[in-house]
């Protein structure tokens, strides 16, 4: 190819590609026009004629200002100077009029145009019509507001994160128990706003609900301005239209409350029951006591008599002593654990004894290296978990084998109820449930943690564990032999 081929054919190139761009510019969907430095129309594409209403030839020569309502008039002079630089004016929105009078929100885009010799002629603008958009923000911010106010009015705190565990949102209610303003904790974690311990117990449970992908509950504690408060927190995922999780959102219950005005009725009961059992031994057990000897004494001189009445008055003792032996066991029922620190000990094994006469069952206390526990409300729980989880063991599991332990570790004590029956089912009738959950209960008021493992092979297990740090001075336990 010869030198003026080659010329020929990069004008054809050209050319085309000038024709391209043209068609381009012509049927692009966004309003497209040239104007002069003066603002005098030059070239209107189809998109502004659908964005405007003007044909073509109705614009073509006019000016722009046509276009510009009279609350802007003075816009174009903004821009103009920038345009005669030869720079480029980043899109901005404003407001154009159509040609029905119309007002239209638009994006606009002015950019300098040159000849051929470079020298500026004018510019050209394109326009997007942003009114859908902007009646999609006005919706979207007025659906946001009412979502902050429901959330804000509601007495529960409420969070949203992502799935990083960054914060999207929360209420007024979160901001103010931790000090938080939604300015100042956007596009935090956890692990930045909280202690540590507490943020790596709250991200934990985050990634439970992230990986299950279904609505969770957890007993969650957060230390406030007063000290630490227990809650109870329901997290559920956040989907976005595809389905797909792009966060997770928490409310949170305080029930700190709840739980203190539980444990005061739990300390009054239990006050109650001590103090019944002291009536029943020091105050019925000792009168009965009393008519026994006195009946003793009673069959005694029949008997020298040789009275016929002397049987009557050796069924009347026996019967008595039984009486005796009941109002014993009622007493030892109402208030089991004795004050002294190995108490909890003594009543574990009498709890085995009973249930060894009472059921005929093996049933067995092990504890390989003594546990003294001198808080009494604490041993008494622990107490109240043994017996309900071996009550259940039989009436429930239909168990032949129990045992009862209770050990001692540098950091923990833990007391475990093992038998051979049925294995728990999911689905639990109401009465089973209540006893689970009252055991579970008793673990939370003395700091502790209840599992519960159930299997066909090894039977069931119930466990509950206190860590001494979370006890503290109320867990005093030794090692004495």
């Amino acid at each position: 190819m010869t030198s003026l081929e080659r010329v020929q054919a990069d004008a054809v190139q050209a050319k085309l590609a000038r024709a391209r761009l043209a068609a381009i510019v012509h049927y692009s969907s966004d309003a497209i026009l040239c104007q002069t430095l003066n603002g005098i129309i030059t070239t209107w594409n189809k998109g502004a004629k659908r964005m405007f209403g003007y044909a073509a030839s109705e614009i073509v020569g006019r000016s722009g200002s046509i276009l510009i309502p009279a609350s802007h008039r003075d816009e174009p002079r903004q821009f103009l100077e920038r345009v005669r630089r030869g720079k480029t004016v980043e899109p901005f929105e404003t407001v154009r009029v159509r040609k029905d009078g119309r007002l239209i929100d638009v994006s606009l885009t002015l950019l300098p145009e040159k000849d051929g010799t470079g020298r500026l002629t004018g510019a050209t603008a394109i326009m997007r019509d942003i009114g859908e958009l902007r009646r999609v923000q006005k919706t979207l911010r007025a659906s946001e507001a009412r979502l902050q106010a429901v959330m804000d009015n509601s007495p529960a705190m409420i969070f949203l994160k992502d799935t990083q565990g960054r914060y999207l949102r929360f209420n007024r209610q979160f901001g103010e128990v931790f000090h938080l303003s939604l300015k100042g904790a956007l596009g935090r974690t956890d692990a930045e706003i909280f202690p540590p311990k507490q943020a790596t117990a709250f991200r934990a449970n985050d990634l439970k609900v992230l990986e299950a992908g279904v609505p969770m509950v957890f007993d969650e504690v957060a230390v406030h301005a007063d000290g630490p408060h227990a809650s109870i927190v329901t997290k559920f995922p956040l989907h976005d239209a595809d389905g797909n999780i792009y966060g997770i959102a928490g409310i949170v219950t305080d029930i700190t409350d709840r739980r203190r005005l539980e444990a005061e009725v739990l300390r009054i009961s239990e006050r109650e029951q001590q103090r019944i059992a002291q009536d029943l031994h020091d105050g019925l057990g000792q009168h009965l006591s009393g008519i026994v000897h006195l009946a003793v004494v009673l069959q005694a001189n029949l008997a020298e008599r040789s009275s016929p009445e002397a049987a009557d008055a050796g069924r009347i003792v026996r019967l008595l002593d039984d009486a005796v032996a009941q109002t014993r066991t009622l007493a030892r029922g109402l208030h089991p654990v004795q004050l002294e620190a190995g108490g909890l000990m003594s009543s574990l094994e009498q709890l085995a004894a009973m249930v060894r006469d009472l059921f005929k069952i093996d049933c067995r206390f092990a504890c390989p290296r003594p546990v003294a526990v001198s808080d009494n409300v604490m041993a008494t729980h622990l107490y109240r978990i043994a017996q309900e989880a071996v009550n259940n063991a039989i009436k429930h599991g239909r168990a032949n084998q129990i045992k009862i332990a209770l050990t001692n570790a540098p950091e923990s004590i833990t007391l475990a109820v093992h038998n051979n029956g049925a294995v728990i089912s999911k689905k639990r009738s109401g009465k089973e449930g209540l006893g689970l959950r009252i055991m579970q209960y008793r673990a939370e008021m003395i700091g502790g943690a209840l599992a519960i493992d159930s299997d066909a092979r090894q039977g069931t297990a119930v466990v509950c564990t206190i860590h001494k740090h979370v006890a503290g001075s109320n867990a005093h336990t030794t090692d004495e032999c």
